[in-house]
């Protein structure tokens, strides 16, 4: 995904299903660059949920300059800036956030 502009999303998922992302609710493999979400706002009462991909596979990918700003993202556990989860390494290159607001309900 490249050059993506997302602006003023509301993005949720029902009571069961996580994996809440602007861009994508999952991603493997993937290479993300030059994307921006701002102004938005993402939730989930499950798990994984992110300012770009709610869940990252293992498999690694790659964030390339990309922006959050501005973004309230809530979910019960696996909550993130970027990507709510990812489990193994991940590649992220000069990625900014600013503003970004993350709850998670589990106790």
């Amino acid at each position: 995904i490249e050059g993506a502009e997302i602006q003023g999303a509301t993005g949720k998922s029902g009571a069961f299903y996580g994996r809440v992302g602007a861009l994508a609710g999952q991603a493997t493999g993937a290479t993300i660059a030059n994307c921006i979400v701002r102004d938005s706002v993402l939730s989930s009462p499950a798990s994984a949920v992110g300012g770009l991909i709610g869940y990252q596979s293992t498999t690694k990918s790659t964030y390339r300059e990309c922006t959050v700003e501005n973004v309230a993202i809530t979910g019960y556990q696996h909550c993130g800036a970027f990507a709510g989860y990812y489990p193994s390494e991940q590649e992220f290159d000069r990625c900014v956030e600013n503003q970004v607001t993350i709850s998670g309900t589990k106790s």
